[in-house]
């Protein structure tokens, strides 16, 4: 068994490596304040984001998010989404890396 000490010192190395960790932000660009209910697992929280007003870290997986005239919109939990007109759209971050 010449390769079992490095093929478990680099299985060890693989799994303590820093994962970056992706969840959801909201960015209401709306011109008058927002409410929406996030829903993930057991968990209901409910927030109103003022105009420009960033929210990150909103779900960690995959979650729900409300509408304040009830349409619900599902998440996988790594997404940015806007809210525009009332309504929740997948959009890429402004701060983004060029492709």
């Amino acid at each position: 068994m010449r390769f079992g000490l490095p093929l478990t010192l680099c299985a060890l190395f693989a799994v303590l490596l820093p994962v970056a960790a992706s969840a959801l932000t909201v960015k209401n660009l709306d011109p008058e304040d927002r409410k929406i209910i996030i829903k993930e697992n057991d968990k209901k929280t409910e927030r109103v984001l003022k105009p420009s007003e960033v929210m990150s870290d909103v779900c960690m997986a995959a979650c729900e998010i409300e509408t304040a005239d009830g349409d619900t919109y599902d998440f996988d939990g790594n997404e940015y989404v806007t809210i525009e007109e009332g309504l929740l759209f997948i959009g890429e971050q402004e701060n983004a890396a060029p492709k």
